[in-house]
């Protein structure tokens, strides 16, 4: 999967406490809902995506959770591994699509 060659920040939902790559990595899982609410995309997928280290997307979905603009719920699959649903919260959804 190649790179994104660019990524739509809507400026109106920017927030002074996250980085550009926190903000970078909002907008592309929010690109990825279109009709859909669930996101199941890897962290090497948004990682490779976003030309940014595996090690910080999980930072940066760490802290965007900590302010209640995500949701990320994950199963137990038994030898089948985990598996990972990540729903963007209304407010940044709504600020998103205007």
């Amino acid at each position: 999967m190649a790179k994104a060659k660019f990524i739509k920040v809507k400026y109106g939902f920017i927030d002074e406490e996250l980085s550009s790559s926190e903000w970078s990595l909002l907008s592309y899982l929010s690109s990825l809902t279109g009709k859909a609410e669930v996101i199941n995309a890897s962290n090497a997928h948004l990682a490779e995506s976003l030309g940014i280290s595996e090690r910080t997307v999980c930072r940066g979905l760490n802290r965007i959770e900590d302010l209640e603009l995500i949701v990320r719920e994950t199963k137990n699959n038994g030898h089948y591994g985990m598996s990972r649903r990540i729903t963007i919260a209304q407010p940044v959804k709504t600020a998103y699509y205007r």
